[in-house]
C-alpha cells in the first residue's frame, strides 16, 4: 500500500512540511490520490494529486486553494460542464 503521506512536500509560502496529522485523502482511483492538507504553521490550504504508475513512479503537484475541504468535497458531487454549457457563458461573455 502506497502510503501518499510521504509525498506532500512542503507550503508553497512559508516552506514548512506538511505534516500527515492535517491531510486528509478526499478520494482515491486506480492509483491516483486528492489529499486536502492545511499547512499548520500558516493555514494555508493545498489540494495535492499524487499519481503511481504502472511502473511504480511517483508523480505529484498542488494547487494552492482557499476553498475548505467541505467545499472541496461539494465540488467532487457537481457534474462537469457540458460542451453546451460552456459554449453559452463563453457567448454571455
Amino acid at each position: 500500500m502506497l502510503d501518499v503521506f510521504q509525498f506532500l512536500g512542503n507550503c508553497p509560502f512559508c516552506h514548512q512540511k506538511l505534516e500527515k496529522k492535517k491531510a486528509k485523502i478526499l478520494s482515491q482511483k486506480k492509483g491516483i490520490f486528492e489529499v486536502y492538507v492545511e499547512c499548520e504553521k500558516c493555514g494555508t490550504s493545498s489540494l495535492i494529486t499524487i499519481m503511481k504508475t504502472s511502473q511504480n513512479i511517483i508523480t505529484s503537484f498542488g494547487r494552492v486553494t482557499d476553498l475548505s475541504e467541505e467545499d472541496l468535497k461539494k465540488i467532487k458531487k457537481l457534474s462537469p460542464l457540458s460542451f453546451d454549457e460552456v459554449l453559452k457563458w463563453h457567448k454571455k461573455l
